[in-house]
């Protein structure tokens, strides 16, 4: 009999457990939220851009952004009273106009326009009003991508626990350290597709370091599938990851004697694949009036030919200066890319193929073009920079001079982040690293000059060097204290964490 007016309260156990599950989640969604309202960054660069898409796609059905440009009650949430530059082009003809990005982050904001419709309406009627606000009426799309974030950073929480499940406090030092360097806490609420990218990108881990099953296959497949939709750039990840998923079908039902149905399996990840591009294919002939992935740089406003002589500068600039790369703002890195070697060996194909798709990306980065703009160091590496935990969970796991490292240099990237964080309002985005808290800390890296690409090469060698000879240090070290790779070492058959 239930008692009227009697309201069930949940038991402590089940309190318990769901805190100990989402407390990533929780935690992450706080701290990036609180870092947007402290540092109440500017949309500058493509950011106004995609909200503008944004309202075009919820307002017309369409990408044409022709009046858009042209409608004060449309745009000034975005550039204010000041007429926007066209950063959108007339590929087909003079009467449509289309960024050249994807549409994927414009139908991730769509969702947000009635929020910042209705956040405009409650809005203090200033002209300024839309830049200078700590939560303006542009903030729903802002939030959008800080919940996208926090799922994110929940997703590489599972993944390193299921990693290395017996070292939870290492785990979570290694986790906050990664999910809240600096990077990531300014990227957190950017209107940028790194962000939805990283998400993708866990969500297809996810399903590739767990089982194999015809529902982990198409959620996996799909994640991955979805990643070229947000940029082009993201099309060789998205193929690597979908064959690995239909690799890793294969091997699993050999394993276990399972041969009927396993080539259904696997080319369901293929197939997904396949439809999402013939469909993208299809929607760049009428946006761009090419089939082609790259169809969106085919003109000459949007294409900045790369020659061979541009990939040392640029391969330079993603990696180690302080203008544009991730690494002089999360020196943690440092010891991750140091247990690469070490990593690879200890885990055969899996770190191999995790190697390979961060080569893939990188080359394509460098391929397309890697000027970052007006944007915070590091946006192109951001989505990238979190799987980097991984092989720096296991080098701390492993060696206790690694955990000593790990300390020292976790102290330096909390307190660069802390200082970006910090800084005064609005500057996130304009950053002037002669006045700013944390230049003491990453002016030490050696800077690129566009001009002179070559001036500070002699520097540039000996970093690489010295990142050479830590992976040595740490690949002897490792090789000594494990001769011979073990018996259990997971395979393309193996779920990750079951070693």
């Amino acid at each position: 009999m239930v008692m009227k007016g009697w309201v069930p309260r949940p038991r402590r156990g089940t309190v318990v457990r769901v805190g100990r599950t989402f407390w990533p989640l929780a935690s992450a969604l706080a701290v990036y939220m609180g870092a947007f309202v402290i540092m109440q960054p500017i949309a500058l660069g493509d950011q106004p851009h995609y909200e503008l898409e944004s309202m075009s796609l919820a307002y017309d059905h369409d990408r044409n952004l022709v009046n858009n440009y042209t409608n004060p009650a449309q745009y000034h949430i975005m550039f204010g009273l000041q007429v926007p530059k066209y950063e959108a082009y007339a590929y087909t003809n003079r009467r449509t106009l289309i960024l050249d990005e994807n549409v994927g982050l414009p139908l991730i904001l769509a969702a947000g326009v009635p929020w910042v419709k209705l956040a405009e309406s409650q809005a203090p009627s200033s002209a300024q009003f839309w830049i200078y606000a700590p939560l303006s009426s542009r903030s729903p799309w802002n939030i959008e991508i800080i919940i996208l974030a926090a799922f994110a950073a929940h997703l590489l929480y599972r993944l390193l626990r299921r990693f290395r499940p017996g070292n939870p406090g290492l785990t979570a030092a290694v986790w906050a350290c990664t999910v809240f360097c600096a990077p990531m806490m300014v990227y957190a609420s950017q209107i940028y597709p790194e962000i939805p990218a990283l998400l993708l990108a866990l969500i297809a881990a996810e399903c590739l370091t767990r089982t194999p099953t015809a529902a982990s296959g198409a959620i996996g497949a799909s994640a991955a599938a979805a990643m070229p939709w947000l940029h082009v750039r993201f099309f060789p990840v998205a193929v690597l990851l979908v064959l690995a998923l239909a690799a890793r079908a294969i091997a699993y039902d050999r394993s276990i004697g399972r041969a009927s149905g396993s080539v259904l399996r696997a080319a369901l990840p293929v197939l997904l694949l396949v439809v999402s591009t013939a469909a993208m294919a299809i929607a760049f002939q009428a946006w761009y009036g090419s089939p082609l992935v790259n169809a969106p740089y085919r003109l000459a406003q949007t294409h900045q030919p790369q020659t061979l002589a541009d990939f040392y500068p640029s391969i330079t600039n993603l990696i180690f200066n302080p203008q544009t790369a991730a690494l002089p703002f999360a020196p943690v890195g440092l010891l991750a890319l140091a247990a690469i070697p070490l990593f690879c060996r200890r885990f055969g194909r899996w770190a191999l193929f995790a190697l390979l798709v961060a080569t893939v990306y990188v080359l394509t980065v460098t391929i397309e073009d890697s000027v970052i703009g007006s944007s915070f160091p590091g946006r192109y590496m951001v989505w990238l920079l979190p799987f980097g935990a991984v092989p720096l969970l296991f080098i701390v796991t492993e060696f206790r001079l690694a955990r000593s490292m790990f300390v020292l240099l976790g102290i330096v990237t909390a307190d660069i982040s802390l200082a970006v964080v910090l800084e005064p309002p609005h500057s996130v985005s304009v950053l002037t690293t002669s006045t700013s808290l944390w230049s003491g800390l990453v002016n030490i890296w050696p800077t690129i000059d566009a001009a002179h690409p070559y001036a500070n090469a002699a520097t540039i060698i000996a970093w690489t060097l010295g990142l050479l000879v830590a992976a040595a240090v740490a690949y002897a070290a490792g090789a000594r204290r494990h001769p011979r790779i073990r018996p259990s070492t997971p395979t393309l058959a193996t779920p990750l964490g079951r070693n």
